[in-house]
């Protein structure tokens, strides 16, 4: 089963950072650095999120790349490549060109090698001292950020091998060397490396041949990165810089009128009944939009859920399914759950929001394309001062014909000399588009008003299984259809004995014996015709007594131990039999006939209520429980412990303080027959089933639910009602009398666990 979401969510967050805030009003920021800033793009998309994201601030970013640079040959072009531009900000990133990379072999290192690869690194410690110093010195000193050299990919494989030098090892002292460079000038840095190499690691896990670096013509380059690869870059600058999340959020109460929760959006000509909504929105920002290349960077990293948010919810809608219609075109259908917990609109490609943020990003490439023409021409003039006529282009144009006979210019040579062939004499033209362009894009991404209705449009869809077979020979489950499933655990109940490998006894209640749970010893448990069969028992002490069957236990499942020395009252604590997260859960099972007890299918944790957040000690997940004969209470779930911080919800979206105010909900199934029930668990939801069908809503997004995010185990069990207030007999208990002689039984045919693939 991918449990992709969870491991996302927490990378991002792995690398250390000193934190800035966002760029303001007013910043010109210069990014100054080799051929990943010259000819890269993750600069461009730093700037397309501020474009977007504050449309009325002037935030200008500047390209000062060049290919084959280096902190050393960098001073040279100091004063026309940063100071020019007047930056309130220089952003510094050198290494890959400075660490030599050939001296750096994966075999056969000799002294000769060391010794090079020491003095690249106390070069580059020297050198980029020295830059910064001169940067504040010549710049009218700007704030510097500082970021870590980007990875060399030395640990992809190609054709079955991984790189021949590991100079990936070199950058991550400089690395280390540019973090307490910045800690100690208390300015920021921006960690690239680790961010980067974490990534790598993880995904070269699954796949050795994964990589964010590029693919070129004459083989693997392990150096630059793919246009996804930028996007990496981009998402951990902004993440670094505490960039918002949020680009708006509209909420609103259908049967009350707007909610105080609206953010940074304008609203207004607002009407509401319990099945629709009308108004006009100005949201204060667009969406970040993506081209294809960049849209896979969010199969790896949280890039939406940290910096893309444009959420619509509506609370107390009339059950149903409703259809979202801005500016008369239909962007999208949700049920009443969805929209209570909110739907991202961020990259819903029909909203006018979303076209409109494309036509900035269109802008802003081409403004990106005009600054790296500006980059060629400047940096080739450079390079062949002396060598070549770049003073005069009449000349320089006779030069290049004999270089490069027909206009074939081939290789990055030829690339670099032919642009200075199409734009040297043109370099005032392309800083003048470069301007023209900065313009269009601010324009074009000043947010406009549109109008917004939802209206339902029918009743809710529900979910539903589709029949497999995964265990030969027994009843089918019914599994939730659109997905592979995998069985990972199940007890069938064949034979005449309990598994005691995969069920123990519940027999005690917050340290102390419970006398209304039945024990091994008391046979409520008996197994045949293929089930188990937890039984109403009457020990001879006429105390009643029936069985909890678990595969795992709660803290207060383990006894006191009398003879404890210390504080520690506890004994060892025993491992669990089966504790699982996520999936699907499913029983099939016939109800107990008689009152006087009740039974349940159900989930726990080990450390259930051992916290006020319920995603990291847990959420009781109630798939069934049965009260009355023959009538099941659906899809309860209760979290933060059972007291005082008790909190409770159910699928049919109510609230409750006290659990028992949940108890709401039954479905009559009969005594007669085999019910079959099962759990979706979802990292972001639950979904019931009952006979293959969904029953209620699906629950976990909105306000008041919360999803476990740890694993859980299973239970199936009986209760004696009434016993944990007293102990009693069965002259106060004439329902029990009367099932224990009947022999009734909660009946289960199986216990299944599937994961999806």
């Amino acid at each position: 089963m991918k449990k992709t979401f969870l491991a996302l969510a927490v990378l991002g967050f792995s690398s250390v950072s000193l934190f800035a805030a966002p760029f303001k009003d007013g910043d010109r920021v210069v990014f100054y650095g080799d051929s990943i800033t010259h000819h890269g793009r993750y600069h461009e998309l730093i700037s397309l999120y501020y474009a977007t994201r504050f449309p009325n601030a002037e935030i200008r970013l500047f390209n000062a790349g060049e290919s084959g640079g280096s902190a050393g040959s960098a001073m040279r072009r100091l004063v026309d490549d940063v100071a020019a531009k007047k930056p309130t900000k220089v952003a510094v990133m050198f290494g890959m060109n400075d660490i030599g990379r050939n001296n750096w072999p994966r075999t056969g290192c000799t002294s000769n090698h060391v010794q090079k690869q020491q003095a690249s690194i106390t070069n580059y410690k020297c050198t980029t001292t020295a830059l910064v110093s001169k940067v504040r010195e010549t710049c009218g000193h700007p704030e510097i950020i500082y970021i870590t050299p980007s990875p060399y990919d030395q640990s992809c494989q190609i054709d079955g091998k991984p790189a021949d030098i590991v100079c990936n090892d070199g950058l991550a002292i400089l690395g280390n060397w540019v973090r307490g460079r910045a800690a100690e000038e208390k300015a920021t840095c921006v960690d690239l490396q680790t961010f980067l190499r974490e990534l790598n690691a993880r995904e070269q896990l699954k796949n050795p041949s994964w990589s964010f670096m590029r693919l070129g013509d004459g083989g693997f380059d392990r150096v630059h990165p793919r246009p996804f690869g930028h996007q990496f870059f981009a998402y951990e600058f902004l993440r670094s810089q505490g960039a918002p999340a949020e680009v708006a959020h509209l909420a609103f109460e259908a049967k009350l009128g707007l909610s105080h929760e609206s953010r940074n959006v304008d609203i207004s000509d607002f009407t509401s009944t319990p099945t629709s909504l009308s108004f006009t929105a100005l949201e204060k920002a667009l969406p970040y939009p993506f081209d294809a290349d960049t849209r896979k960077a969010c199969d790896y990293a949280p890039i939406v859920q940290t910096l893309n948010r444009e959420t619509f919810r509506v609370v107390n809608l009339e059950p149903g399914l409703y259809e979202l219609a801005i500016d008369g075109v239909v962007v999208g259908r949700w049920t009443t759950q969805d929209l209570s917990a909110g739907v991202n609109l961020a990259l819903n490609e029909k909203t006018p929001q979303y076209a409109q943020a494309q036509k900035v990003r269109e802008l802003n490439a081409a403004q990106w394309k005009e600054q790296i023409k500006g980059r060629d021409v400047r940096m080739w003039r450079l390079w062949q001062k002396g060598k070549a006529p770049v003073e005069d282009m009449a000349k320089y144009r006779d030069w290049f014909m004999k270089k490069y006979p027909g206009g074939k210019a081939e290789g990055f040579f030829g690339y670099m000399a032919k642009q200075y062939l199409d734009y040297g004499d043109k370099l005032p033209e392309v800083d003048a588009n470069c301007d023209r362009l900065y313009a269009e894009v601010r324009a074009a991404a000043r947010p406009v008003p549109h109008k917004w209705t939802l209206s339902r449009v029918g009743d809710e869809p529900r979910a539903k299984c589709v029949p497999a077979s995964p265990v030969a020979n027994h009843e089918p489950s019914l599994l939730p259809e659109g997905r592979t499933w995998k069985l990972v655990w199940h007890d069938e109940f064949d034979g005449t004995e309990l598994d005691t490998t995969k069920w123990g006894f519940r027999t005690n209640f917050w340290g102390r014996n419970a006398h209304w749970f039945a024990k091994p010893e008391d046979n409520a448990v008996e197994v045949k015709d293929g089930c188990v069969h937890l039984k109403v028992v009457k020990k001879p002490d006429g105390q009643f007594v029936s069985p909890q069957l678990q595969t795992g236990e709660l803290i207060w499942d383990i006894p006191a131990n009398p003879n404890a020395t210390g504080f520690w009252p506890l004994p060892k604590r025993q491992p669990a039999k089966f504790l699982h997260k996520y999936g699907y859960y499913e029983a099939r099972f016939r109800l107990q006939k008689m009152p006087g007890w009740w039974s349940a299918f159900w989930m726990q944790t080990e450390t259930q209520g051992c916290s006020l957040d319920p995603t990291i000690s847990g959420v009781e997940q109630d798939i069934m429980e049965c009260f009355t004969p023959g009538e099941i209470i659906l899809h309860c779930y209760h979290m933060n412990g059972y007291g005082a911080d008790y909190k409770g919800f159910d699928s049919h979206r109510r609230y409750k303080k006290t659990k028992d105010a949940l108890r709401v909900y039954q479905k009559t199934v009969g005594t007669e027959r085999f019910v079959t029930m099962g759990l979706l668990w979802e990292p972001d939801g639950y979904t019931v089933f009952i006979d293959g069908v969904q029953s209620g809503h699906r629950v976990g997004m909105a306000p008041g639910e919360a999803v476990s995010q740890i694993p859980e185990f299973i239970l199936i069990s009986t209760e004696c009602q009434y016993f944990r207030e007293k102990k009693m007999t069965g002259a106060a208990s004439p329902h029990l009398e009367a099932a224990w002689k009947a022999g009734d039984a909660f009946v289960v045919d199986y216990v299944r666990v599937f994961d999806w693939e």
